[in-house]
């Protein structure tokens, strides 16, 4: 696999995840699924703040702006301003 398919497959994962992420926040269950996802999701938004407060001027240099970069930086984190042709120099 080349970068370029690896960043989609990621993305494609990341995108499943948000929505069973958003599911289990809209339809709240007391099974250890909708736990196990809300976790998830708490810890991956920490996690993506945190990213995006420690990276923020690579991420605010990006062709797409601050709004889109901050949002799709806090959906996909690192898969996002690293990816294939991101217009960012080398880490």
């Amino acid at each position: 696999m080349d970068k370029s398919q690896v960043y989609a497959l990621s993305r494609a994962i990341l995108v499943v995840l948000w929505i069973g992420i958003a599911a289990a926040f809209l339809v709240p269950t007391e099974g250890l699924a909708g736990r196990i996802l809300r976790g998830t999701g708490g810890l991956l938004a920490v996690a993506h703040l945190t990213e995006y407060a420690l990276f923020h001027k690579r991420i605010r240099a990006l062709p797409e702006g601050r709004i889109v970069g901050f949002v799709m930086n806090f959906f996909f984190g690192l898969f996002y301003w690293s990816r294939p042709n991101a217009g960012v120099g080398e880490p």
